[in-house]
């Protein structure tokens, strides 16, 4: 017997790659409560709504969404070719995580004085003795 058109739920299915141990119910499952509720506020979006209004990407919690959830009437060509503006903007939130922590890393490193080496063995000059070039 098929299934009215009418109780089709209103968002696809989604389908995650394979994971030894860990079901597409457990995940969809771990997801949704990662996600929270639809409309709910459980992620903090970071970007400045003007950042992402000059780059034209939708917030965080509409990417996700649209991405774990995405509803059945949304044309999903850019979608299937990787060109969706949510697509983009997790990219660009990966991407800025990243430059932030690098970012982060070397001011730590800037910081950090190092530990003095003392050559007692004369190490240095027997090293500049033996380079090609003065």
């Amino acid at each position: 017997m098929s299934q009215d058109p009418e109780e089709l739920e209103a968002a696809l299915t989604p389908m995650y790659p394979a994971t030894e141990g860990l079901t597409q119910l457990r995940l969809r499952m771990l997801i949704g409560l990662a996600l929270g509720e639809p409309g709910g506020t459980t992620v903090r979006d970071w970007l400045p709504a003007e950042v992402q209004r000059s780059l034209q990407l939708p917030a965080l919690r509409d990417a996700l969404e649209l991405l774990h959830r995405p509803p059945r009437d949304h044309d999903h060509t850019q979608l299937l070719t990787g060109h969706h503006p949510a697509q983009r903007r997790l990219a660009f939130e990966e991407l800025l995580a990243h430059q932030l922590s690098l970012r982060l890393r070397k001011l730590r490193t800037a910081a950090d004085p190092g530990l003095p080496l003392h050559d007692q063995g004369g190490l240095a000059a027997r090293l500049l003795s033996v380079l090609p070039f003065s």
